[in-house]
């Protein structure tokens, strides 16, 4: 079966799956109080998530690239002490309703998820442990 990628679920891809989907989310809550430019956001999101979450470059810019053209961020080129100038990203009051409205969904999705695994799993509240094993 030469030529066809590997189909397996691994924790490795669910992961980085999860975290494609959380990175504007990332994104537009650190640049809410704070302007930055790509690497400093990229540093942050790591500083942020301690270290769960890391961002390459190339993932990350066509994010911003995204969240801007649909008016969720703002952007504006600073000069820089060293090299060109760098494009830094703001919140928009677009941005900013929508993280609200996003946190209430994950809040929400968590929850639920919280349920369905301790009724499925017997979960023990104080270890988070599962009791079949």
């Amino acid at each position: 079966m030469a030529g066809k990628r590997n189909r397996r679920i691994t924790i490795k891809k669910m992961k980085t799956n999860l975290y494609r989907g959380l990175l504007a989310t990332f994104v537009l809550v650190l640049v809410k109080n704070n302007p930055l430019h790509g690497f400093e956001l990229s540093k942050e999101i790591e500083k942020a998530s301690n270290r769960v979450v890391k961002v390459r470059e190339s993932t990350l810019y066509p994010v911003l690239h995204r969240l801007e053209k649909a008016g969720l961020l703002t952007s504006k080129r600073e000069r820089s002490s060293k090299g060109p100038p760098k494009k830094v990203y703001s919140l928009t009051a677009r941005g900013e309703k929508l993280v609200l409205e996003t946190y209430k969904m994950y809040r929400e999705t968590i929850l639920s998820l919280d349920e369905i695994i301790k009724r499925n799993f017997h979960v023990n509240e104080e270890t988070r442990e599962s009791s079949r094993v």
